[in-house]
């Protein structure tokens, strides 16, 4: 995603009135607060396209945050009971979409502790940035998948 084209004005004018669109993309880049993350003993941080769009666009930008319970393939298993990924874990179902202040008062004044991943792909939700999250898409286990293969090349 390109931040500075998505609403900067400078687009054709049928773009602008285009009206809403998706984007998808890692939490990190999407969400509206500052982005940060460890690399061994680096703490990089970096104001995201997210909270770069949010400034612009105020109320008119929404961010649905990506939450996992299980990527067993990559060493990711069973989410500790007292993050968000646990309490959602404990739920019947495998998918759901879930309000985020209504997911915090379940947790009462204790809340959530932060998830640590063991596998550098998967950043946890960070309980501290749940205000700042329209919406929680959560799915219970991701499961191996095998890449598609290359289509054979037709000739006409």
């Amino acid at each position: 995603m390109r931040a500075a084209g998505f609403d900067d004005g400078r687009q054709p004018s049928r773009r602008r009135r285009a009206g809403p669109a998706l984007v998808h993309g890692h939490n990190l880049h999407l969400k509206r607060d500052k982005s940060r993350m460890r690399l061994g003993d680096l703490r990089p941080e970096w104001w995201s396209a997210g909270a770069l769009v949010s400034a612009r666009l105020g109320e008119r930008y929404a961010f649905v945050a990506t939450a996992l319970g299980t990527i067993r393939h990559q060493g990711v298993g069973t989410p500790p009971s007292d993050t968000v990924e646990g309490l959602l874990y404990a739920l019947p179902e495998d998918r759901y979409v879930v309000d985020p202040d209504r997911l915090a008062a379940t947790f009462g004044h204790a809340g959530p502790v932060p998830r640590v991943s063991p596998w550098f792909g998967y950043f946890p939700l960070d309980p501290a940035h749940l205000a700042a999250t329209d919406g929680i898409l959560f799915v219970k286990d991701v499961p191996r998948t095998q890449a598609p293969r290359p289509a054979s090349p037709t000739y006409e």
